[in-house]
């Protein structure tokens, strides 16, 4: 049978503008993405998750989590721990590959089999027999992961994906400039009206919301651990103006910046 220790399951639900803080441990951890849109960043890279993606994280990964403002996000959240490892399983996709993150779409039977596996986590009877259909549904999970794996990395050469990427990446480092759609869609000689559907088709919101989503979590960061004034803040994360600044700010938390800096200067 195969070698499993810690297994925990379950559904979580995330209030809007929520942030859990970096950490890392030492078990694979999935999460599949019920409702709501995220952030997750993952070994120092930003991952965008909407509703109907899943992504896995294989142990000792660097890791921490926001929920964009404009909704809560529900999650199903499988972590475990393996051991003993047969060499069929070994040569899966989930295991054979050595990366901080594997990213999937159109899941739905991912999320169908994490149900199953719960209704045997959660058996108010819990016996050596539901042990056995829980560690065989998490076997059949292993291969339908494995097998969006492959097929996500058949489509990983087409151009939308690698535009989205570059253009991904591009915002990550620069967001707290003046970044223009236009000029974006320019640089990767494609209009501002095709980059867009790209963002919404495979992020699920806008570039305008995501930069937004990378200011206000950095100025929480500014706000919490630096004395910088609330102006150079504003500045340091791209806004020039300190009275637009504060109006986001609040748009998107609920407070001003100077309350959130309140809360942690107690």
């Amino acid at each position: 049978m195969l070698g499993v220790n810690s297994i925990n399951l379950g559904k979580l639900e995330f209030c809007a503008h929520y942030i859990y803080d970096e950490h890392a441990h030492n078990e694979y951890e999935i999460n599949y993405i019920n409702l709501g849109r995220c952030i997750m960043v993952i070994d120092d890279k930003n991952v965008t998750l909407k509703q109907g993606e899943c992504v896995i994280i294989p142990p000792n990964y660097r890791h921490s989590f926001m929920v964009d403002g404009l909704q809560k996000c529900q999650i199903t959240q499988l972590s475990f721990k393996l051991y003993n490892i047969d060499e069929v399983l070994d040569s899966l996709s989930l295991f054979k590959y050595k990366q901080p993150y594997f990213k999937i779409a159109n899941c739905t039977d991912v999320l169908e089999s994490m149900n199953q596996m719960y209704t045997y986590y959660n058996y108010k009877s819990y016996s050596e027999y539901n042990k056995l259909l829980l560690n065989l549904e998490l076997q059949k999970l292993f291969v339908m992961l494995s097998m969006h794996i492959e097929h996500t990395d058949l489509k990983k050469g087409r151009y939308e994906h690698t535009l989205l990427e570059t253009a991904l990446a591009y915002i990550d480092a620069h967001y707290e400039e003046d970044i223009q759609l236009e000029e974006l869609a320019k640089m990767y000689k494609v209009s501002s009206r095709y980059l867009r559907k790209i963002f919404m088709e495979y992020v699920g919101f806008s570039a305008i919301e995501y930069i937004t989503m990378l200011r206000i979590e950095r100025a929480k960061d500014l706000l919490k651990n630096t004395h910088s004034s609330i102006s150079e803040i504003g500045m340091d994360v791209g806004y020039n103006s300190f009275q637009y600044f504060s109006m986001m700010f609040k748009k998107k938390t609920g407070v001003s910046p100077k309350d959130f800096r309140g809360q942690y200067r107690m």
